[in-house]
């Protein structure tokens, strides 16, 4: 920004100058504010899920990758293995007011939009719902970046998500991982694709 009244000015929220995960490279590119991006990655679960998610969303620092802003990943309520053995499954609710930071009311709100009760663990609650308690939260305490997949998800479900995060640009910026590339597989809405590509022997998991 040059100066006041700038607001107009597009503001970086991710800047990758190319990366290499798991023998497959992507190009550099920019997620600016208000952006829609679909990143066509690799259907690998370890590469994606263990390895990319957390450099995209923060959590691993990279060189090659600068975030600006509160970046967030779209994470689903699932239960916990405890250290000692055993599965620790909080209610719906508490997943929403303990994890997600919400408060009563609005815990209440989230769980009206997909009709489920506060008392439910979390571990009886089925996929499809799961994706929807963790978006309608992240719609009422958005990132400025969210980073995010429809794995697992059903067709009546991925054009719901589209659509409620579609709706809610420019007010923060979305990466869409895409791991799935059937005929009918669609990706985000107005979104510029990129694509991860095959990358040379040589190259190492993460560069």
């Amino acid at each position: 920004m040059t100066g006041k009244g700038c607001s107009d000015v597009p503001k970086v929220r991710l800047g990758c100058t190319g990366l290499t995960v798991g023998g497959f490279s992507v190009p550099s590119f920019q997620v600016q504010a208000g952006d829609n991006v679909c990143l066509h990655v690799p259907p690998i679960t370890a590469i994606w899920h263990e390895i990319l998610i957390p450099i995209l969303s923060g959590r691993i620092a990279h060189p090659a990758l600068h975030l600006h802003g509160a970046v967030s990943y779209l994470e689903r309520p699932m239960p916990q293995r405890r250290w000692w053995g055993g599965w620790r499954s909080p209610s719906a609710g508490d997943w929403l007011t303990k994890e997600k930071n919400l408060t009563s009311t609005e815990a209440t709100a989230v769980l009206g939009t997909v009709d489920l009760p506060a008392d439910l663990s979390v571990g009886r609650i089925g996929w499809r719902e799961r994706s929807l308690i963790a978006l309608e939260a992240c719609l009422l305490r958005p990132p400025d970046l969210l980073v995010f997949d429809t794995c697992g998800n059903d067709w009546l479900t991925i054009p719901h998500i589209f659509e409620r995060l579609v709706s809610h640009t420019p007010q923060f910026a979305l990466l869409y991982l895409k791991t799935r590339f059937g005929k009918e597989d669609p990706c985000l809405p107005g979104a510029t694709c990129i694509e991860f590509i095959h990358a040379p022997a040589h190259a190492t998991i993460a560069e």
